[in-house]
């Protein structure tokens, strides 16, 4: 279950899609429970085969009031459906809408179905993470246990990286049913092609720039290099942060900077092969409520990691472990511009770590290999044989 799902382009929902065709190929009866409204961007995969069934819920859309009216249909609509159609042995719940854990576990105690929750985002880590929520506040507290209440009662409970697991773990969730499962890109995404070699370092932010990632030291860096032809950076995408930037970038006269929109495939695709670099940024207080998923795409597109964050965030430990790109902390604004002017000068730099990136996505993140995996967990290791998974 998922509010957004094809033809929606949330990559939450590219990622169910992946998973659900994985089981059905297994031989499982696969349906997903999605709604119908319209997410940002278009389509830029082919329909999942796998049977989908749409409820008929509000229609999706920024403003606050009809975002909370169409979570709230989809949730009533999904919890009305999940209860009446015929059982299912194993109910795996994504977070969007939030609360979306409560439909599962509603149906694990009236069905009896296994009841999984694939966090993609912790709430409501994410808002006290970005300055929305006061830690320790009577909300904070009431909206936490809301939310762990399905958590403890889950069969299982499917988590992006280390850092989330250990949140979890840390508000009293036990860690015996937590499965860490990174997410994946594919190889048509974004095939790897060689880097530009001549021209300035062209580093690419793409995706969404939003409440939970740092934007203050990369446009620190901008603005100390913003005379220098170089350096290019382009930013590809959209977010609640995207406009601030702009407008810094506007007001310094910063002219070494593009700003896009969001990409079709082909868009996407073109944007990689065009780029050195990809930048990656995350809020300290966020880490363990959001893994970046930028980084995946970038890596099968054989492109090394800048990642801006915590040392002990997920992004910068896999880029640790596999040498494909580079850390620095928010507010490490010399260490940043001193890198960046080594990789511009040596390109060896770049396409060392490039190859390291490679290796990184064909031995591990490539999408065969997580999905099976992730199946592995939800339907294997439970000796379920033909199972019908919801």
């Amino acid at each position: 279950m998922n509010q957004f799902f094809w033809p929606d382009s949330a990559p939450t929902g590219k990622l169910l899609g992946d998973l659900a065709e994985e089981l059905q190929a297994q031989g499982h009866s696969v349906q997903v429970l999605a709604g119908g409204g319209r997410y940002e961007g278009v389509p830029a995969y082919p329909e999942p085969k796998v049977e989908i069934v749409r409820l008929p819920t509000v229609a999706f859309s920024r403003s606050p009031l009809m975002r909370i009216l169409s979570w709230l249909s989809f949730l009533l609509m999904a919890a009305w459906k999940g209860c009446f159609m015929p059982k299912r042995d194993v109910v795996v719940c994504m977070t969007t809408p939030p609360g979306l854990s409560y439909v599962g576990l509603l149906i694990h105690w009236l069905r009896g179905s296994q009841f999984w929750i694939w966090e993609m985002d912790l709430y409501p880590d994410v808002a006290e993470g970005a300055g929305m929520l006061v830690p320790g506040s009577l909300l904070h507290k009431i909206l936490r246990g809301v939310m762990n209440f399905p958590r403890r009662h889950a069969t299982g409970i499917i988590v992006l990286g280390d850092c989330m697991k250990a949140r979890l773990v840390s508000q009293g969730i036990s860690g015996e049913k937590i499965v860490i499962a990174e997410n994946w890109a594919t190889r048509s995404e974004s095939s790897p092609k060689q880097s530009p070699d001549a021209g300035p370092l062209k580093i690419l932010y793409s995706g969404n720039l939003g409440v939970a990632h740092e934007m203050e030291t990369i446009a620190e860096v901008m603005l100390r290099l913003r005379n220098d032809a170089g350096f290019e950076f382009t930013f590809a995408g959209g977010g609640s942060r995207r406009a601030a930037l702009e407008q810094f970038a506007k007001e310094h006269n910063i002219q070494n900077v593009r700003f896009q929109g969001y990409q079709d495939d082909q868009g996407f695709a073109a944007c990689l092969a065009d780029s050195h670099v990809g930048l990656i940024t995350l809020r300290e207080g966020c880490v363990g409520s959001v893994v970046p998923s930028k980084m995946y795409s970038l890596l099968a597109a054989g492109r090394p990691v800048l990642f801006i964050g915590p040392a002990y965030a997920s992004t910068a430990l896999q880029i640790d472990r596999f040498g494909c790109g580079w850390h620095a902390e928010s507010g490490e604004y010399d260490k940043i511009e001193s890198l960046v002017r080594s990789l511009a000068q040596w390109r060896d730099l770049v396409h060392t770590a490039s190859g390291q990136a490679k290796f990184a996505f064909q031995t591990y993140f490539e999408k065969s290999i997580r999905v099976q995996y992730l199946s592995a967990q939800l339907i294997g290791q439970e000796g379920l044989s033909k199972a019908k998974a919801a």
